[in-house]
């Protein structure tokens, strides 16, 4: 029987807004390299913990041959600001060249449905590996180093990387977290019987019974299509949420520069065994968020996984909150991936 070969599918050019860490590079100049394209947003936990792998890629395969470039195609608006992806770069160390795709018009060409996704590219420019979501390390990494291979690398090729805590990968698969619960009201996550008043200020009532999945407003807030913004006075308000998992994450924005986001778990404040990166405290054992730019706030980092409540309050008028994000690993990933981190080939 004669074979047929499988019809090679090529990649779209990139047109970046803005570069970091590089002039501006195309597909058709490169042409002859293997190529790595990963699709990210700076406010994506799913996002970061990859981008941790591909930086360690772009570091290890850069002299083999390899090309890597980050695509940061954002979710919220306030993301498509350059000095704060600039300013995510520099937080997450993130040195490989990455270009801003602020019109979606890169993630539609590509037809990227979630964050991150991963695309591998032959020496001709053709599609040879497409992951999306998070995983598929491994397997990525060994199609790096086929590619590699295949553009003439005969060198000796350095051990797979890998977990650094093996159990974190039995425990993703037995333990659920909770999904993201976006807050805007083309979402529908909103928990309050009364629910959205779309592009209007209103008084919102907490009924204190919290189905998981949802959130619950209290106090007057103005509900946008993509995040909810507190009107009302200092203390007057809060949101809250029921969640399963170790860590939580919270996409906010504020007005104004150094507004102030009282947050309890459980009806406590936070405690040095289970608050997060973001959080501070002050003399009364008070936990807090200071809102200087719009980000993702690590607020928790439970040692157990747990069903549990959290209640955010805003101090400042003008605090938007747009997602909250949760996960099953106690300990972050992006500080796992490194030169220690390896597996036999």
């Amino acid at each position: 029987m004669k074979q047929i070969p499988t019809q090679k599918v090529r990649a779209p050019e990139i047109y970046g807004d803005y570069w970091f860490n590089s002039d501006p590079l195309t597909i058709h100049a490169m042409q002859g390299e293997v190529i790595l394209l990963c699709f990210w947003d700076y406010t994506s936990e799913s996002a970061l913990h990859t981008m941790a792998f591909v930086e360690e890629w772009a570091r290890r395969y850069r002299e083999m041959g390899l090309v890597v470039i980050g695509i940061h195609s954002p979710e919220f608006s306030f993301a498509r600001n350059p000095k704060f992806v600039e300013n995510a770069l520099q937080r997450f160390g993130f040195h490989f060249p990455i270009t801003t795709d602020n019109t979606s018009m890169m993630r539609d060409a590509y037809r990227v449905q979630e964050m991150p996704t991963i695309f591998l590219l032959e020496r001709d420019g053709s599609i040879y590996l497409t992951h999306s979501g998070e995983g598929g390390y491994e397997r990525t990494e060994r199609s790096v180093q086929t590619l590699l291979r295949e553009a003439g690398f005969h060198g000796e090729l350095p051990m797979l990387t890998g977990f650094s805590n093996v159990n974190e990968i039995v425990r993703s698969t037995f333990e659920r977290a909770t999904p993201a619960i976006r807050t805007g009201y083309l979402h529908g996550s909103l928990g309050n019987v009364e629910g959205y008043s779309p592009e209007l200020p209103a008084d919102y009532t907490d009924g204190k019974v919290y189905i998981e999945g949802k959130f619950y407003a209290q106090g007057n807030w103005f509900a946008k299509n993509d995040a909810i913004e507190f009107e009302g006075d200092a203390n007057e308000g809060y949101i809250a949420f029921r969640y399963t998992g170790y860590n939580v994450g919270v996409v906010m924005s504020a007005k104004k520069e150094g507004a102030v986001v009282f947050v309890l778990q459980d009806g406590k404040a936070l405690t040095s065994d289970n608050y997060g990166d973001d959080i501070t405290t002050d003399e009364m054992g008070n936990t807090f968020i200071v809102v200087n730019e719009p980000k993702l706030f690590h607020i928790v980092k439970n040692t157990v996984f747990g069903d549990r409540t959290i209640k955010l309050i805003p101090k400042d008028e003008g605090t938007t909150f747009y997602s909250f994000t949760f996960d099953t690993s106690p300990a972050s990933i992006l500080h796992d991936v490194g030169d220690n981190s390896y597996r036999n080939n």
